[in-house]
């Protein structure tokens, strides 16, 4: 079975929901989900017990993670704009014109843009492997049903291979009668 990724301590539903643990703990998670892709026939009951909780917590990620991101690009705004304010006073407390591509230049050079850059490029990452496992569950739910069908079909089938002899003389019978008939139609053409 998968582990969840919980909230630890004194912690309201809200928080629990908004913990997904750190990205080091996600990743150990998410080569575990990745490893439960694969179905069995011999665990087929199990698959089918376990697999909505599973694509829940698979969808909780990417949902969490895609709020975490958009806050981290309103974070990368606010940093960008006051990078660009600083760089503009400190050029007019200096008398200094700078052009609009210099302002552009510094800001692309200062570290905390940088850092605030990354974070949301490695955010947007995480989140579409995330979304590649989650619509992997989505095919994989889909497969457990086509193979659990297939499962039934062959259980029935051998259920009921002692009528089988039954079903096999009224295919013979059905096959004499088109015969038959097809010999009553030619020797009628002839």
């Amino acid at each position: 079975m998968v582990k969840r990724v919980r909230a630890k301590g004194n912690r309201s539903a809200s928080d629990d929901f908004a913990d997904i643990g750190t990205r080091e703990d996600r990743q150990d998670l998410l080569v575990e989900l990745e490893d439960a892709l694969g179905i069995s026939k011999e665990n087929l009951d199990e698959h089918i017990s376990t697999h909505s909780e599973i694509f829940y917590q698979v969808g909780k990620i990417v949902a969490v993670l895609a709020s975490r991101r958009d806050k981290e690009k309103q974070n990368r705004d606010n940093v960008e704009s006051q990078v660009d304010l600083n760089i503009r006073q400190q050029a007019l407390s200096d008398s200094i014109k700078i052009t609009e591509r210099e302002i552009d230049a510094r800001k692309n050079l200062n570290k905390e843009v940088q850092e605030s850059r990354d974070a949301v490029l490695d955010l947007g990452e995480e989140i579409n492997i995330w979304g590649a496992l989650k619509e992997a569950y989505g095919h994989r739910n889909y497969m457990l049903k086509e193979i659990t069908a297939l499962y039934v079909t062959e259980y029935y089938a051998t259920q009921s291979a002692g009528d089988g002899n039954k079903y096999k003389g009224v295919q013979a019978d059905r096959g004499r009668e088109a015969m038959s008939g097809e010999r009553k139609r030619r020797s009628a053409n002839s």
